[in-house]
């Protein structure tokens, strides 16, 4: 198989991972939007700092080296970000 079609399949494939991640991403979003509306309910703060720290460390830990920290930590700085601005406007 020449360079061109194996790049061509790994691309493929990473298009494949692409899109199964934006579903999931999606899925998240969806579900902290519940989180949101129950947070409005009971007149609880969107912002949880201490929570996040670990589910930061949850995440850290459970990528078991295979990202880097700093990677695993702007990432999901930027998920939250999201999901507390989708929260906010509840």
């Amino acid at each position: 198989m020449d360079a061109e079609k194996s790049l061509n399949r790994l691309r493929s494939k990473v298009a494949k991972v692409d899109d199964a991640i934006l579903k999931l991403l999606i899925k998240r979003f969806k579900i902290t939007d519940e989180v949101g509306r129950l947070k409005k309910k009971h007149g609880l703060s969107v912002v949880y700092p201490a929570i996040e720290k670990k589910m930061i460390a949850r995440l850290i830990k459970n990528s078991h080296g295979h990202l880097d920290k700093e990677v695993v930590v702007n990432l999901y700085t930027q998920v939250f970000t999201h999901s507390k601005h989708r929260q906010s406007k509840i």
